[in-house]
């Protein structure tokens, strides 16, 4: 459950900037548009903040049940049943990101975590036909690293929604204690040990299953409070980009005005004017684009291109201020392609 929480706020590390655009153009339907971005930008920023500490764990304002309660759980071993009771996970909240890398184009987040130790703290009760013991229980996992995916999607009505997330979980070493053993505890040391593995695999579906109830639950309320709709067959970062062009031809750079060039080599002289390009506005995603942080470090990259793009100028060729010639030259460009690879330490 922590995993996915950690996947939300990655995506809105990658789309805080498209909703910020959106929410610009919203304003007339939605007043307060600019109130949300600026609760979304201060979330980023306070996880931003968080990840430049030494040893960044958890994340801030991360709704994350720490201890939570799992139900109980009854196994049998050799000639015994193990019961475990009142049991609760300890340390959910102390994880750390290892990798999160997000495809805006796919809105899919893959992530990696890991958590140094978990404490499932509870009772038991073993019990045979011949004797029973009972007492605290403290099951210790080292090492368990979690991996996995998690999509949004344009839902029905339109709001981005989280879906459900494809997560794997590992341990690297299991320790069980039992405290008040007895005879019978200390016989079937051997299988005894076997009782953190089905502990594990048995916490398993229920994690996951908090996963897509509780924090996903909270992610899409989160989302759905920005009152903006997305069109099934168009992207949102794709909806960012039409907005963005929307705003370049508003503020007039679409035809674009570039300064004008004068450059003098001895004698000669040549003065470039009135030079215009017009297409800039045609600018589109080009593949995808990524946002990944490792290391403590954020890497974003993307490709832009636009379609053809057009130009047109005056010039003036001048020989010792006395003779000049002038004249027009209008060109073509096929397109324009930036690719952009851009890292930020935390």
């Amino acid at each position: 459950m922590y995993s996915e929480n950690l996947k939300a706020y990655s995506f809105y590390l990658s789309l805080v900037f498209l909703l910020s655009v959106i929410a610009t153009n919203a304003n007339e339907e939605v007043p307060d548009a600019d109130v949300r971005v600026n609760r979304l930008s201060e979330q980023v920023l306070a996880v931003l903040e968080h990840y430049k500490s030494p040893d960044p764990v958890g994340l801030p304002g991360a709704p994350i049940p720490d201890p939570m309660p799992i139900p109980d759980m009854k196994t049998s071993i050799a000639l015994g049943t193990l019961t475990l009771k009142e049991q609760s996970v300890y340390g959910l909240s102390k994880f750390r990101i290892e990798f999160a890398n997000s495809n805006l184009g796919d809105m899919e987040v893959f992530i990696g975590l890991s958590v140094d130790v978990l404490q499932v703290l509870g009772n038991y009760s073993l019990g045979s036909f011949w004797s029973r013991s009972e007492g605290a229980s403290n099951i210790t996992l080292k090492g368990l690293y979690a991996e996995g995916i998690a999509k949004l999607e344009v839902a029905r009505e339109g709001h981005l929604e989280a879906t459900e997330i494809l997560l794997d979980l590992t341990v690297a070493d299991i320790d069980v204690h039992l405290e008040n053993r007895g005879l019978l505890g200390s016989m079937f040391q051997g299988f005894l040990n076997t009782i953190g593995t089905f502990v594990f695999e048995t916490m398993k579906p229920f994690i996951l299953n908090k996963v897509n109830t509780n924090v996903l639950g909270d992610v899409n309320k989160n989302l759905r409070g920005f009152k903006m709709t997305f069109p099934n067959s168009l992207a949102p970062v794709d909806m960012g980009f039409a907005e963005g062009r929307k705003i370049v031809r508003k503020m007039g750079y679409d035809p674009y005005k570039i300064k004008d060039f004068t450059h003098t080599t001895g004698i000669l002289g040549l003065e470039v004017t009135q030079i215009w390009v017009s297409g800039l506005a045609t600018f589109h995603r080009v593949g995808n684009i990524t946002v990944t942080m490792e290391n403590k470090t954020v890497y974003f990259e993307a490709s832009v291109g636009t379609q053809q793009l057009e130009g047109r100028c005056h010039w003036e060729i001048s020989m010792a201020g006395l003779l000049s010639t002038t004249g027009k030259v209008s060109f073509t460009i096929e397109y324009l392609e930036v690719n952009a690879k851009v890292n930020q330490s935390l």
